[in-house]
């Protein structure tokens, strides 16, 4: 039995049905992710300069100058996200990204994604909509990157809505309750995105 569980550990790559298992529970993936798997299969084993490329995972080592790792993770059904484990180097990327000038390729890419994406998780679809939806992680990084003061000004405000990630756990489903109140809550289990 040990030796098993060492093989799962360190068998976590997309599209494998026990990674997906161990991360998602009983919320099961979209079949349409299948697409993706060609995808995985063309990644490095491991990032420039022997580091870490691993899937799924967030960790983080902030305002260093050396990128110590990659990681990626499938995003609605579409694409692979690659990023440096990195958010000194993320945030650049981003500033660099929004403030460059908007491509005919890139538009097309931003419009297949709008009109051809799927929830990679099989959610209860949704007639809901709300002109103001703020989308969260996953309870593994929902304390370290969400500025509570601000989404908390946006439900005053602007009277926005909060759809959690699927797979929010339990106790981070009551602690936003309590926060901002169940009616600022969209269930966790319908479709984002046909919200």
């Amino acid at each position: 039995m040990g030796n098993n569980l060492e093989v799962l550990a360190f068998n976590d790559v997309l599209n494998d049905d026990i990674a997906h298992f161990f991360k998602s529970g009983t919320i099961r993936r979209s079949d349409k992710n299948d697409k993706l798997d060609k995808i995985h299969h063309l990644l490095p084993e491991k990032g420039n300069y022997d580091t870490n490329l691993e899937y799924d995972i967030w960790y983080d080592f902030t305002n260093e100058r050396k990128v110590r790792g990659y990681v990626y993770t499938d995003v609605i059904t579409k694409f692979v996200y690659l990023r440096p484990a990195s958010s000194l180097y993320c945030d650049k990327i981003m500033s660099d990204a929004v403030s460059s000038e908007i491509t005919k390729e890139g538009e097309l890419i931003f419009n297949d994604i709008v009109s051809n994406g799927n929830d990679k998780y099989k959610l209860r679809k949704t007639n809901i909509s709300h002109p103001f939806v703020i989308f969260l992680p996953g309870t593994n990084i929902l304390n370290d990157i969400v500025d509570r003061n601000r989404v908390k000004q946006a439900i005053e405000i602007y009277g926005a809505k909060l759809k959690c990630h699927p797979l929010t756990s339990p106790f981070a489903m009551s602690d936003l309750k309590n926060n901002f109140g169940k009616e600022s809550l969209i269930d966790k289990n319908l479709s984002g995105h046909a919200i």
